[in-house]
């Protein structure tokens, strides 16, 4: 069983808002906070994905940091696992096979997917169900290069009807993979968390939307998914808006929710989702919130 002190965190930034020649300059800034790992973040992954250049010079300057790649997370925009079934989702799935790949050339065993894409392309009209069997009907196709690659697939919990706790267990446990688990994102839970002060008519309209009135609120849902959790993503809220904040600038109750967290029995990799280029949050007050929180680094 782990705990947080056993946990080097893996960090993540918001690469998006940073030029490939400015790259160096902020893992340096990483790495002289006392970082050891680093999120291969979506923007990392599709820039290294798309470019053997960019890979080099990545690569390159994580081994002269002493840095080490752990997690990685797939492209989100329209790209939901659970997207209807067409000549863009064929692609998708393309794509997705070869950052599996990528991802086990690189040494990053988990890559954190959605189900569901963003909130303003979730498909209100397909029932959960079918929802559910467009997920797995993607899976079925992603698993094996997976194995291959031995990389595991982390389903992410989100706050949409089809990414709920019974929906990541229904489809983990249909499957029974080793290569296949759930992501705990602290704030994605904390917006759907029945607890005093949960107010649906509080989310921004465009989660409203998606649950069309009908809003459902969860309780206890790490303690549901633990024993299939291989990933954490940690960051905090209001618990009205995703915000990405840094822990303890929410309301995330880190006390009683980490020490749980942390003792997953399959857990790959402890990463942090706080938004740091574009809010302006150092590396180093980064770092210092999670070793405060009990972690290795």
């Amino acid at each position: 069983m782990h705990s947080a002190s056993d946990i080097d965190t893996s960090y993540y930034a918001d690469w998006q808002k940073v030029a490939d020649a400015d790259i160096p300059a902020w893992l340096e800034r990483f790495a002289a906070a006392g970082a050891k790992r680093m999120v291969l973040g979506t923007n990392l992954l599709y820039r290294a994905f798309r470019s053997a250049e960019f890979r080099r010079m990545l690569t390159r300057e994580l081994e002269r940091l002493h840095l080490v790649l752990d997690g990685s997370h797939a492209p989100f925009a329209q790209a939901g696992l659970n997207m209807k079934e067409s000549p863009e989702k064929d692609a998708v799935i393309r794509d997705r096979l070869d950052m599996i790949r990528l991802c086990g050339d690189l040494g990053v065993t988990v890559l954190v997917n959605h189900l569901s894409c963003r909130e303003e392309f979730y498909d209100v009209d397909a029932g959960v169900p079918e929802l559910r069997r467009r997920a797995i009907s993607a899976l079925e196709k992603l698993l094996p290069q997976a194995e291959r690659s031995g990389v595991t697939i982390a389903l992410e919990n989100i706050f949409f009807p089809s990414d709920g706790s019974a929906e990541l267990l229904a489809i983990t446990e249909y499957f029974g993979s080793p290569y296949l688990g759930v992501c705990y994102d602290f704030g994605h839970a904390n917006l759907i968390a029945d607890r005093p002060g949960a107010d649906p008519g509080r989310w921004p309209e465009k989660i409203r939307r998606v649950w069309n009135g009908r809003p459902l609120l969860e309780r206890d849902m790490l303690e549901k998914l633990l024993p299939q959790v291989v990933c954490l993503h940690m960051h905090d809220n209001n618990g009205f808006a995703d915000q990405h904040l840094l822990p303890g600038k929410g309301n995330i109750d880190w006390a009683k929710l980490l020490p749980i967290a942390v003792s997953a029995p399959r857990l790959l990799s402890a990463e942090t989702e706080v938004t740091v280029i574009a809010a302006g949050v150092d590396p180093a007050e980064l770092c210092r919130t999670f070793r405060n929180l009990g972690f290795r680094s």
